[in-house]
């Protein structure tokens, strides 16, 4: 084909017009030879053979790291124990770029997972792992819960980073005891013979260190910079290569004897100050015990008796009986009839989907209006319920007129966009202090390199993330979860504090009366057995007074009451408008109607929960605060101690106080709504800050930002004060890490400072950002006076 016919195409690196002439072995173009190489490179990335991870062509393994299935989409979770930094999130969450199959991605950068969603008619997981393993990220095969296979996995990481200290200790030795006898010859110099092979012998050492001990910064950045991006390995990237071109052009040229001595040495040094780094991290406790993660329970059929067992003594072939609300803690099918689970905890989709006898459903899907009966056929994982509790994003809150968007709060997005300027900053610094010491040229490269390797922004990449990591840490050992670090940066926005009423300020397990007709033994049995089908502390407490049987046809509908019917007898739970099935206006109390005849009603005799005064007193003096509740004002003396009149906000159905909270969002205030997850669930939704108050955690609350047990809920003032604290210490780190780049940087500038004392520098200012990060966070923690 001649020049003038050849096909116009973009390069497949570079994206410039190029003619098909160029074409490599696959049939993608390229411009010319050097993008050929740059793509192999990048492209090719560690060599995988093509067997690798030919495990998870295996429906039954993959269904292991699988999260959640739908025609077009799959997402999988995969542990990558060689995440070290911040600056590794970046390159991982532009996985979509590398493979158009890849929909999302998305990283947990203190639990070092990674979550994959891909069209599984374009790619696979096998496909995955191995761009993975490519880009210097190889999945380890294992659930992280599995704590002896996760250490094991940190141990293959660390033993990897030995042994690339070991190559780079080696060359070190070997090149400087080279270099020192090339000195010690003095001015007559050693035979030439002999200088050509110590020389050779230098480079010979040198390479395997640039292309083996360096690889985690060259890699990074070779992959940041294909994608046009200047991540913060790139400075670090280019001193290296710098450094080792520079030697050899020297060598070369004749005009020096290189600085292949500094250039070992340089990246022993910053490999163990990333040593360091990883056992800084893997000693810090971010990892969360998911064990006691949210005490989650459920009702199991055994042996004809319903019993209440935590979700991770589920076992295989248990008859579980989940109420409306409550959340499918495993993969199951379905005994009832017909029912409706709400899959947008887990897709994000808001419609519900309608299940019947034999249908299979999948964990994280939560039950709404009647109960249903399903049959474990895998073990529950609490690690998964709580990652659909942190990643959870409702359209509420990004459709709320005010700017809720947690995701975009993260600190962790800052390193992201942080790191463009920082680089183009010290670049410039870079090149500005090589001009200005020419034309002495050694002093100018070393200048340069060490200008490269020491400036850092440590504090704008791990303070935030080691310092409420920790935070989150140190609150989950009191039982008080916060679902991801971004709640710490709304907590410092709240205006307004708004208290649900029934199991919230008052105790969940309530004292009930019940009047009205007498009721036969049987009669008891049924209202109970109804009664059991619903969350609702009310209900609990009317489910405790008699003994239980079959209940059928089970509905609830929220903020209303239950109705279920009990061997043909349909009995209604609620206010005195659901049980009549009329408009009648709501009376005290909870009714019962028995085959439409309204029977009687139970009076709930609420206790404020310990220590509720004060709190409401010390938030008072920082927040305005407020309670809103579904019920009748006849409680409302119950309250007069702890707020006014116009405070208290009394028959607000569920949608109403949703409302309530966007009025408060119209006129300028953020919201912490504190409920029990039930009624106020809506309400939750809306606010800026969710808080799910419980006695025995029976649901997951997916709109709540914080989960803690009632008997803490005396200490939420010191818990916000203790957040703001969070942020005083971030803000002094960030301080810090502009005074120390502004000194070292000078200093460097100056020539005071090597490339292998930048090398030392470096890493012991990420670890004294750690130290003091963790420390803080913890000497803080310490104020909150637990009782």
């Amino acid at each position: 084909m001649t020049e003038s016919s050849a096909i116009i195409q973009a390069c497949r690196h570079c994206g410039d017009v190029c003619t098909g002439n160029n074409v490599n072995e696959e049939g993608i173009a390229f411009c010319c030879e050097g993008c050929a190489a740059v793509y192999k490179i990048l492209h090719g990335g560690v060599p995988i053979s093509a067997d690798s991870y030919a495990e998870l062509d295996n429906d039954v393994l993959a269904k292991q790291f699988m999260e959640h299935k739908s025609d077009n989409a799959v997402r999988y979770r995969l542990y990558l124990p060689d995440m070290y930094c911040a600056n590794c999130v970046w390159t991982l969450e532009q996985m979509q770029v590398l493979d158009e199959g890849i929909l999302h991605s998305e990283v947990d950068f203190i639990r070092k997972l990674i979550r994959v969603t891909i069209n599984p008619q374009k790619t696979s997981l096998r496909k995955v792992a191995q761009l993975l393993s490519s880009i210097g990220y190889p999945p380890h095969l294992s659930d992280e819960e599995n704590t002896e296979q996760a250490t094991n996995a940190n141990r293959l990481t660390t033993r990897k980073l030995y042994a690339r200290i070991a190559v780079a200790a080696f060359a070190t030795g070997n090149v400087m005891m080279m270099s020192i006898a090339r000195y010690l010859a003095g001015a007559g110099g050693l035979d030439s013979s002999l200088q050509t092979v110590f020389i050779v012998l230098s480079v010979a050492i040198s390479v395997p260190v640039l292309l083996f001990s360096a690889s985690p910064w060259l890699t990074a950045a070779f992959v940041s910079i294909k994608h046009r991006k200047v991540s913060l390995d790139v400075p670090v990237a280019l001193g290296i290569t710098v450094l080792f071109g520079r030697s050899l052009f020297d060598i070369y040229s004749g005009t020096g004897e290189g600085f292949l001595d500094s250039f070992v040495g340089l990246v022993l040094f910053l490999l163990i100050g990333r040593l360091f780094q990883l056992k800084a991290f893997n000693s810090i406790s971010f990892a969360r015990t998911y064990k006691s993660f949210f005490p989650l329970s459920i009702r199991v059929r055994r042996n004809s008796t319903t019993t209440v067992v935590p979700i991770g003594e589920i076992v295989i072939g248990d008859r579980m009986e989940i109420r409306n609300g409550e959340t499918i803690p495993c993969d199951g099918v379905t005994t009832s009839s017909n029912g409706y689970i709400d899959y947008s905890f887990v897709t994000g989709e808001s419609s519900p989907v309608e299940v019947i006898n034999g249908s299979i459903v999948q964990a994280g899907g939560k039950v709404i209006g009647k109960g249903l009966r399903v049959v474990a056929v895998k073990k529950s994982s609490q690690s998964y319920l709580a990652s659909l509790w942190e990643n959870h994003q409702s359209n509420s809150k990004q459709n709320s007129t005010t700017d809720n968007s947690l995701a975009q709060s993260s600190y962790l997005k800052l390193s992201d966009s942080f790191g463009l300027y920082f680089s183009i900053l010290t670049l410039s610094t870079a090149i500005i202090g090589f001009v200005f010491w020419l034309p002495n040229v050694a002093m100018a490269f070393n200048v340069f390199t060490a200008v490269l390797i020491i400036a850092c922004p440590c504090a704008l990449t791990i303070a935030a993330p080691v310092t409420l990591g920790t935070a989150m840490s140190s609150l989950s050992k009191f039982g008080v979860y916060v679902k991801n670090i971004s709640v710490f940066v709304e907590i410092q926005k709240i205006s307004n504090v708004l208290f649900d009423k029934t199991g919230t300020l008052t105790h969940a397990g309530v004292d009930v009366k019940y009047s009205g007709r007498a009721l036969s033994a049987f009669e008891q049995s049924t209202i109970a057995s109804v009664a059991a089908q619903s969350v609702h502390p009310v209900s609990r407490s009317i489910a405790a007074t008699a003994a239980h049987i079959s209940v059928v046809d089970v509905n609830e509908n929220i903020g209303q009451g239950i109705s279920g019917s009990v061997n043909g007898t349909v009995i209604k739970i609620g206010r005195l408008g659901y049980v009549t099935e009329s408009p009648l206006p709501n009376e005290i109390g909870t009714h019962v109607s028995i085959n439409g005849e309204v029977v009687g009603k139970y009076e709930v005799e609420s206790k404020l929960r310990s220590g509720v005064d004060a709190l409401v007193k010390n938030l008072r003096a920082k927040y305005q605060v407020s309670m809103i509740s579904g019920d009748s004002t006849a409680e409302a003396p119950l309250f007069g101690g702890c707020f006014s009149d116009t405070e208290m906000h009394f028959n607000n159905a569920p949608d109403e106080k949703r409302e309530f909270v966007k009025q408060l969002q119209r006129s300028g205030a953020s919201v912490l709504m504190v409920g029990d997850g039930l009624n106020d669930g809506l309400a939750m939704m809306a606010s800026n800050v969710g808080i799910a108050v419980t006695d025995s955690a029976g649901t997951i609350v997916p709109a709540c930002s914080i989960v803690m047990p009632a008997n803490k809920l005396q200490f939420l003032s010191e818990i916000l004060t203790y957040s703001n604290t969070l942020h005083k210490i971030i803000a002094a780190l960030f301080a810090f890490t502009v005074l120390y780049n502004l000194v070292v940087v000078s200093l460097a500038l100056m020539g005071l400072i090597t490339p292998i004392l930048a090398a030392i520098l470096m890493p012991l200012n990420s670890l004294l950002v750690i130290g003091v990060s963790v420390f803080g966070a913890r000497i803080a923690a310490r104020s909150i006076t637990w009782a």
